[in-house]
């Protein structure tokens, strides 16, 4: 990653004993630093944005990771509702995120239909008269 170009050798690895360790004087010990000096790298733009852009990249594979394993989840899910021998509070506890999960990514969807509707009239007949009409839908007329 271009960010990460313009640090240390030692910089880098103390982002990855962030990363990995549960506090700063670890991560220092880790990345065979000074605590201090760790400190000062964090105040420094061009460290923070390599730190900021490593943790993103974490999160982005984690989601990764999790959207891979979401089919699974939810057979998993469909086997313990379906099998006869499951008590009633397996049962209930998976029909419940069923339901939460699926109802949630559809009030989603809708939110972002709303959004995209709200944007357009917006563009057609001008800022503060669609604003009045999307607070009239939603039950605000106070707007």
């Amino acid at each position: 990653m271009a960010v990460f170009e313009d640090l240390t050798s030692k910089q880098q690895a103390a982002i990855l004993a962030l990363m990995q360790q549960p506090t700063v004087s670890a991560a220092a010990q880790a990345a065979g630093c000074g605590e201090r000096t760790l400190y000062r790298w964090l105040q420094e733009y061009a460290f923070q944005q390599a730190y900021r852009e490593a943790r993103r990249e974490a999160v982005t594979q984690a989601l990764t990771q999790l959207q891979q394993l979401a089919g699974e989840a939810v057979r998993t899910l469909a086997e313990v509702l379906r099998d006869p021998e499951s008590s009633s509070a397996s049962k209930v506890s998976a029909a419940k995120l069923i339901l939460d999960y699926g109802c949630r990514d559809n009030f989603e969807e809708r939110l972002q239909e709303l959004e995209q509707r709200l944007q357009e009239l917006d563009l057609k007949k001008g800022g503060r008269e669609a604003w009045q009409k999307a607070a009239v839908v939603m039950g605000n007329e106070n707007e």
